[in-house]
């Protein structure tokens, strides 16, 4: 699909067509280490795509931070393994889609250890960065409970602390659903 089908697919073209769509607007993106081409290949989607360029600096529409210090995608960090900056990408060019005229925060973790993630997640909910946050990356929350019950405290407080705020927060909705299996007999 390219973004002229997803924009149909959820009826946006009408949203569009009354003045809505994202001006004014941040979706903050939070990801492990990044893409190291995510400006030159966001733009090459949106050329093809027929969307605004995404630009960089004073009075641009895209912005990197990494509050948790260097983010960069190698062969050895887990980065490429994990497809990382394919997720990264695909991240940036779906919000892209669906909201052109959004201006889009990518917000960078050192890598994909829940704890530098959390602290992504903390700077752009403490930082008021966006009303909306999506997160690419999750596990089932019956893992959470069986072999990590402190880590699931510390989602929920980060959920909640960005509900009290007004901030709707994703958190990998596109993956697997709950990841549950159904035992039917």
């Amino acid at each position: 699909y390219d973004s002229a089908d997803m924009q149909a697919i959820y009826g946006l073209p009408t949203v569009y067509a009354n003045g809505f769509a994202g001006t004014g607007q941040t979706i903050v993106i939070v990801d492990a280490f990044g893409s190291n081409t995510i400006l030159g290949d966001a733009n090459t989607f949106s050329r093809l795509n027929k969307l605004p360029t995404l630009k960089t600096g004073t009075g641009g529409n895209f912005q990197i931070v990494k509050p948790n210090g260097t983010a960069t995608c190698t062969a050895t960090n887990g980065c490429i393994a994990g497809n990382w900056q394919f997720e990264t990408t695909l991240d940036v060019e779906s919000a892209h889609s669906i909201a052109p005229a959004a201006n889009i925060l990518l917000v960078l973790a050192a890598d994909n250890s829940f704890t530098n993630l959390d602290i992504a997640n903390l700077y752009a909910i403490d930082n008021l960065a966006g009303n909306v946050i999506s997160n690419s990356f999750g596990l089932p929350e019956i893992v959470f409970v069986d072999l990590a019950p402190s880590s699931l405290i510390v989602q929920n407080n980060l959920s909640e602390t960005a509900a009290a705020l007004g901030i709707s927060q994703q958190v990998s909705t596109g993956d697997s659903g709950d990841n549950l299996a159904l035992d039917i007999a």
